[in-house]
């Protein structure tokens, strides 16, 4: 639905995406089932990845039917689907796929391929998972750039039905060549998007992936998207959930906190986009103060406004759980900001 703004409380806080089967976990979060159950599986924890709560087992989670209604409710007051998506579905099925996903090694046959595949993957869920990722990431190299924006699209559909094996062993090169894209984001803001998602989803995976997107570029590239960003509410809701996740390790939160650009562009969009977003970036800045809490990093955090930001958000109207991360954040570093004049000294001491 490119070009629609889809209500944000429609999206599933893993994916950024329209949810199909809203489930609500124990802590009041609601996700899309695949997604919370992928999560769960894949990172063998038992905790809600927005709250850190607790979620004993796939069957704690509630299927939201109101929710659930309403989101029909929305789609079916959008446009109906292309008739081109439509009628390729009968001309593809995935005794194709293998001759399909061969041509994408003969240059002059790679962007119709490309094409046919995006048709082939969008008709359901049993076709996106017949896709090999490694095959969608050697037809990124396509010299093209309308290819490669197209083989991301294809990559984005295809990793978000991908097994939690599949996604854990993805390789370096499918980094690379995403943030490839990334960096070409004046030709197709879609691709950009695209790109985006699929390193949400990669970075789900573990940390050898967070690892491997660092490596690639991906910190950079991701906050030189959300610096040049003129305002478009997804594309900061994706920067930041990108970052959040690449924030969980300590690669990432090197380069982050290392990035001329990165602290303050964190701060700035806080309190300025979504609740969601504010939550993203909280969690990013309180990240960089538990754990990279360097004197640089403290002093930029001053400099840039994280520190007033952190402290606007106890006084604004923010969830509970927000408001708590900013609170530990000024906490872990009061000593070093109590004296700053740049921070309203009775903030840092009412909330110590």
């Amino acid at each position: 639905m490119d070009g629609t703004e889809v209500p944000h409380y429609f999206l599933c806080p893993i994916s950024l995406q329209l949810m199909e089967d809203p489930v609500t976990a124990p802590t009041g979060i609601t996700y899309d089932r695949r997604s919370i159950e992928r999560w769960l599986s894949s990172n063998r924890t038992t905790t809600c990845p927005v709250t850190n709560g607790p979620i004993k087992s796939p069957s704690d989670l509630t299927p939201n039917h109101t929710l659930r209604r309403l989101i029909e409710s929305w789609c079916a007051t959008q446009a109906p689907k292309p008739a081109s998506k439509i009628s390729y579905e009968h001309h593809i099925s995935s005794s194709d796929l293998p001759k399909l996903l061969n041509n994408l090694h003969v240059p002059e046959l790679v962007h119709e391929t490309l094409r046919a595949l995006y048709e082939f993957a969008s008709t359901g869920e049993a076709n996106r998972r017949l896709l090999e990722i490694e095959s969608l990431t050697r037809a990124l190299r396509a010299t093209a750039r309308s290819d490669r924006a197209r083989a991301t699209s294809v990559l984005r559909i295809a990793l978000e039905s991908a097994t939690a094996r599949v996604v854990e062993q993805l390789k370096p090169e499918l980094f690379e060549q995403v943030v490839r894209v990334i960096r070409e984001r004046p030709f197709s803001a879609r691709a950009t998007k695209d790109a985006l998602r699929v390193l949400m989803v990669a970075c789900a995976g573990g940390s050898a992936n967070r690892l491997k997107a660092v490596e690639a570029g991906a910190v950079e590239a991701v906050i030189e998207v959300e610096f040049e960003n003129g305002g478009e509410r997804r594309v900061t809701e994706l920067t930041m959930g990108v970052l959040s996740r690449l924030c969980g390790c300590a690669e990432g939160r090197e380069r982050v906190a290392g990035h001329g650009a990165g602290i303050a562009t964190v701060a700035k969009r806080i309190l300025r986009v979504s609740a969601g977003v504010d939550e993203l970036g909280v969690g990013i800045l309180c990240a960089l103060c538990r754990f990279a809490g360097s004197e640089m990093v403290v002093g930029e955090m001053v400099r840039v406004g994280a520190v007033a930001k952190l402290c606007m958000v106890l006084q604004a109207e923010c969830e509970r759980r927000v408001k708590e991360k900013a609170r530990w954040a000024l906490k872990w570093n009061s000593n070093a900001w109590k004296n700053s004049p740049c921070i309203a000294v009775y903030l840092l001491s009412r909330y110590p």
